[in-house]
């Protein structure tokens, strides 16, 4: 899905599509996860380090447990 997509995007933007990695682009999603682990984090100089970081992943784990549905199953 994901080669897919790049595939119509490159088409919509007018430009090369994901075939530069690897035979027709397959990996191109590792590349792209390669490259977004090793992005330098940029922390604006007078944030709170703590919260600038911790935060995104309050949100998240926010938004993921309200997706928690815990089951009640009555056995009689």
């Amino acid at each position: 899905m994901i080669w897919v997509e790049r595939r119509l995007l490159a088409v919509w933007q007018d430009r090369y599509g994901p075939n530069r990695v690897g035979p027709f682009g397959l990996l191109q999603v590792l590349a792209d996860t390669i490259k977004l682990l090793w992005k330098e984090d940029w922390i604006p100089p007078f944030a709170d380090k703590a919260v600038f970081v911790i935060a995104p992943a309050i949100v998240m784990i926010t938004v993921l447990m309200s997706y928690v549905v815990v089951p009640v199953t009555a056995k009689s």
